[in-house]
């Protein structure tokens, strides 16, 4: 969306949204499987970027993108 907003093939995001997507569907969380959401989150997801970083890092020196 953001490409299609940027080349000015939708005027605004607004109007990108609207005729990029559609609602089919409703997904709504399961309550007996919240705990395990929450530790996947909290004990997981939130230390990734944390442990990666480093090799982020060394990514960009590679690369040199994206710049300093």
């Amino acid at each position: 969306m953001d490409a299609a907003v940027g080349l000015g093939l939708h005027p605004d995001f607004e109007t990108a949204v609207a005729e990029m997507t559609r609602v089919s569907r409703t997904f709504l969380p399961r309550p007996e499987v919240r705990d395990v959401y929450e530790g996947l989150y909290q004990r997981v997801y939130r230390q990734m970027y944390r442990r990666l970083r480093p090799l982020y890092e060394e990514i960009r020196r590679i690369t040199g993108y994206p710049p300093k």
